[in-house]
């Protein structure tokens, strides 16, 4: 799930489904806008079609463009505005794509770095159609998927560059420059295998932290030296599907997670503390911050919309929230 501006300004989201549909939704009212985009195909893999990711991104034209993948082996480019696909499709040799992200390209113009599941992780130049450069060979292992979908986390270091991170099948979390092809600092090393859920952001001090999560904790660390770099958050049971960070009301990042155990979570990394907890009833797959929304999708094809009241400056308040269920 990916939130992108609209063209007469509304905040959309696009979201990913297992039926081979994209959809596009305003995340102030959960309304589906348009119809469903549609042309990922049956891959005899078990789903019909699966959209495994969606990214948006600015296109040579300055209107969004939206990057989606799926388990028949395609990326396919989208204009939103339209529901019409932009040019041909990328395509794979080493079986499904897990992911896709976004990086901006030596001329300005964005490209897409894609993961496939023969262990693949390539870098894509969306005026060609064609890979910019041999795949990146850096990862012996690989990365992790989950339920055909990967997580990662781009984002900018702190010398400007965009960078990776992923973790593989051994728990292991690479950071990666995916423009030289090498890794950055040492594996964030973690004795569980289930670091499924990724986020970067900025710490107080300035520094580059990364938030993973496992089926114990929600652990920080310091991406300069590999280390933890405060407690870790707990107090939940089951895996933690996804990572989402966002300034809070008084200016600190905070983090929500979303839980198998069939609720989302609002944590203050720089306490340790859960600030707040959102039951749901259904296991929370992604979630995307849109102001003061909290939009949360479920695999079930659920989209429910939270306006939470956090806490300011320290101050509790009761957890009161509005819901809007969409399902398809």
């Amino acid at each position: 799930m990916t939130a992108f501006p609209g063209p007469d300004g509304r905040t959309l989201l696009a979201s990913a489904g297992r039926d081979g549909a994209v959809r596009i939704w305003d995340s102030a009212t959960g309304a589906q806008v348009g119809v469903p985009l549609t042309g990922h195909q049956d891959s005899g893999w078990g789903h019909q079609g699966t959209v495994t990711d969606v990214a948006a991104f600015p296109g040579p034209d300055g209107r969004t463009r939206l990057a989606t993948c799926g388990n028949d082996g395609t990326v396919r480019i989208w204009d939103p505005a339209t529901g019409a696909p932009v040019g041909k499709p990328l395509t794979s040799d080493n079986g499904f794509f897990g992911g896709v992200a976004v990086l901006p390209g030596p001329d300005g113009h964005a490209r897409l770095v894609t993961g496939a599941y023969g262990e693949t992780v390539r870098i894509w130049d969306l005026a060609t159609g064609m890979p910019a450069r041999e795949p990146l060979a850096v990862h012996s292992r690989r990365l992790w998927a989950a339920d055909g979908g990967w997580r990662w986390a781009a984002f900018a270091g702190p010398d400007g560059r965009t960078l990776l991170a992923a973790s593989d099948d051994l728990g292991l979390v690479r950071i990666l420059d995916p423009v030289a092809d090498t890794e950055v600092c040492a594996p964030l090393a973690n004795r569980l295998r289930n670091q499924k859920a990724l986020a970067a952001f900025p710490g107080s001090d300035g520094r580059t932290l990364l938030a993973t999560g496992d089926d114990e904790a929600v652990r920080i660390w310091d991406l300069a030296t590999g280390l933890p770099a405060a407690e870790p958050l707990t107090g939940y049971s089951g895996l933690v599907n996804v990572i989402e960070a966002f300034p809070g009301p008084d200016g600190r990042t905070l983090l929500a997670t979303g839980h198998t155990d069939g609720a989302a979570r609002i944590w203050d990394p720089a306490t340790a503390a859960c600030v707040l907890t959102i039951p749901l009833g259904f296991n929370v797959r992604d979630i995307a911050i849109v102001e003061t929304v909290m939009v949360l999708a479920a695999e079930e094809g659920i989209l429910a919309i939270h306006t939470p009241r956090l806490p300011v400056n320290g101050v509790p308040d009761q957890p009161r929230t509005t819901c809007h269920l969409r399902s398809w």
